[in-house]
């Protein structure tokens, strides 16, 4: 899963405006136990509401972010 996530994470910083892959990354990193990727999930979420035109998937991050937040806390 290390290898995938870094990866993905490669991926997503060159082209941050294919949302499918900003959006996959930022899953994987919100799933991951340590708060530091939670926070890296939550940047990457919000990079991916300002670059996706799927609204249906912008709805879901929207509504869970403040859920993630909360678990920083």
């Amino acid at each position: 899963e290390a290898k995938a996530l870094e990866e993905m994470g490669r991926s997503a910083e060159l082209d941050a405006s294919f949302s499918a892959g900003v959006l996959a990354y930022a899953d994987l990193l919100a799933r991951m136990p340590d708060n530091d990727s939670l926070k890296r999930g939550i940047i990457w979420y919000e990079a991916y509401l300002g670059v996706s035109q799927n609204e249906a998937e912008k709805g879901r991050v929207t509504r869970g972010l403040p859920a993630l937040k909360k678990r920083l806390q």
